[in-house]
């Protein structure tokens, strides 16, 4: 839940900031953008991703 909370307080509004950690199990489904690294309390400094948009899915 803090890993959460400090990735929604560090987000642009509008947008979907993930962990590293979600994209890479989503990442087949859907593009991203590199945010960037946050410092997250008690956890220290994360890469972090906005989801950008659903991928096609392959016939």
């Amino acid at each position: 839940v803090n890993l959460a909370a400090r990735l929604e307080s560090a987000s642009e509004a509008g947008r979907i900031h993930v962990s590293n950690e979600t994209r890479v199990a989503l990442e087949n489904e859907f593009a991203f953008e590199k945010r960037g690294q946050i410092d997250i309390k008690g956890i220290g400094k994360t890469q972090s991703w906005y989801l950008n948009a659903q991928l096609e899915k392959k016939p």
